[in-house]
């Protein structure tokens, strides 16, 4: 090999040692497209760890709601009237707080504008627009009385409502074919529970007449914001929902004066934010999930008084 030939080689070799290297100014692009990758991707993952985390949330706040609410609908399903006494329990207090979840829920620029009571509290339900009520496929729904009135279930009804701390107590007598059946009254509100605020309860007295009743407090679920109950009166001209019932005073309502309401309807609200609630300002929204149901009472519905008075005018 000559000389000539042995400097054409390292040439070439310095060539392609260049060609192959990376300047800085690639470098720190190489490094800055890097960066955006992996930001985007870092910023998908983040949001998809929280929208998993806050339907957790949500799964957890309405499996402990719907508890909640099949719990006190086991024990209004078990109330009946006890023709042998003078008197009948069954009392619901309505309890209803200054606010609600502070969100515009029917758009029109104000918050908590409604009570949970099956009225168009607000005025914004039309007829044709709104009511939900009327056609069932080809036929209308036997409910006459209820065509062009705003009702439970229409839109524009309840949609925006203040939060409720009601409070339902009844009796359920004992039932003669069950042995050891005793009388007990059992209550349900929400307040403090070892130091948590914001606790559905439980509170039962059984064995109510014998000198033995032994009273026992249970919590039914957490962070309940909201309980809510109303009653279908069949005592009313026009029966439809109310939002207190007292069976005491019956006897001074005009025929059939039915002691016990012909359905209940339990709404429990349960917390389902990411922050503590005692860490929320007082302007900011509240995210919660609520479970509804709807109890018949058949100590009321199979009752002659329904049957022969109430049902025919439904």
């Amino acid at each position: 090999m000559n000389r000539h030939d042995s400097l054409q080689r390292r040439r070439t070799a310095h060539v392609s040692n260049a060609a192959r290297s990376w300047t800085l100014l690639e470098l720190l692009t190489a490094m800055a497209v890097g960066g955006i990758v992996l930001s985007g991707v870092a910023l998908t993952f983040i949001q998809v760890l929280r929208a998993s985390h806050r339907a957790e949330r949500i799964i957890e706040a309405t499996e402990n709601a719907r508890a909640a609410a099949e719990t006190i609908a086991y024990f209004v399903k078990a109330a009946r009237i006890e023709p042998t006494l003078p008197y009948q329990y069954f009392q619901g207090l309505n309890v209803p707080t200054p606010a609600g979840d502070r969100i515009d829920n029917d758009g029109d620029d104000v918050i908590d504008e409604e009570q949970p009571d099956g009225l168009d509290d607000d005025g914004d339900w039309v007829a044709d627009r709104d009511e939900r009520h009327v056609q069932i496929g080809n036929t209308v729904e036997r409910r006459r009385l209820w065509r062009v009135r705003a009702d439970l279930g229409d839109d524009r009804v309840d949609e925006d409502c203040v939060f409720h701390r009601d409070q339902l107590s009844l009796a359920i007598f004992a039932e003669p074919s069950l042995p050891g059946s005793r009388d007990e009254i059992t209550s349900f509100s929400i307040s403090a529970w070892e130091g948590e605020d914001n606790v559905l309860i439980m509170r039962a007295l059984r064995d109510v007449g014998s000198g033995n009743a032994a009273p026992t407090v249970e919590p039914l679920a957490w962070n309940v914001l909201s309980l809510n109950f109303l009653y279908w009166d069949p005592n009313q001209a026009l029966p439809y929902w109310t939002e207190t019932w007292d069976a005491m005073t019956t006897a001074t309502r005009p025929s059939p004066a039915i002691e016990l309401p012909a359905t209940v309807l339990i709404s429990v609200t349960i917390y389902a934010g990411r922050a503590p609630l005692d860490q929320l300002s007082p302007t900011d929204p509240i995210e919660t999930v609520t479970v509804n149901t709807m109890v018949n009472l058949e100590a009321v519905i199979h009752d002659p008084r329904y049957e022969l008075v109430v049902r025919p005018r439904l």
